[in-house]
């Protein structure tokens, strides 16, 4: 998993507490397990705060392919997150309620890789049960039957109201 995802801390690290900067991308991506059919596209925004750095990625779109869990074919979906938040401290936090959403800065290099929320991002998005509507249907059809009286207990009312 090659990504560059990486933002530049050097300029806004030098600035003042609630300095920020927004930057617009739209690169190939690759993730393990996703298979992408378009670039990722959207914009971050990195505010520097006392002894971290806040940062907010808005509209995030991408395409990917899934298996339809009804037709078993593969079709595209568009994955859109809206917004996500996250912070990236600059030194290791004393206290610590889940070792999952820790992200640290590179201090070496004055970075910050955003591949990892990112990931977990599109993740959260990708729909529970991947349903290829078109297409879908002629299967669908194909399957369904009537269902007898006997397995229709609520049939009865429906002579009730006229």
């Amino acid at each position: 998993m090659i990504n560059n995802l990486k933002f530049d801390l050097k300029h806004i690290a030098n600035q003042g507490v609630g300095a920020k900067e927004t930057y617009s991308f739209d690169l190939p991506v690759q993730f393990e397990g996703v298979k992408a059919l378009s670039n990722l596209v959207g914009s971050v925004t990195i505010m520097k705060l006392e002894d971290l750095f806040h940062v907010t990625i808005d509209e995030i779109t991408l395409t990917v392919e899934l298996i339809c869990t009804r037709s078993l074919k593969p079709f595209s979906h568009e994955i859109t997150v809206k917004n996500a938040t996250r912070e990236f401290y600059i030194d290791m936090p004393t206290e610590i309620t889940d070792i999952n959403d820790l992200f640290l800065i590179d201090k070496k290099r004055l970075q910050i890789d955003l591949n990892e929320m990112i990931r977990q991002e599109i993740n959260l998005h990708f729909p529970a049960v991947p349903v290829h509507y078109e297409g879908s249907d002629e299967l669908i059809k194909q399957y369904q039957t009537e269902a007898p009286a006997e397995n229709k207990p609520l049939a009865i009312l429906k002579d009730l109201l006229k």
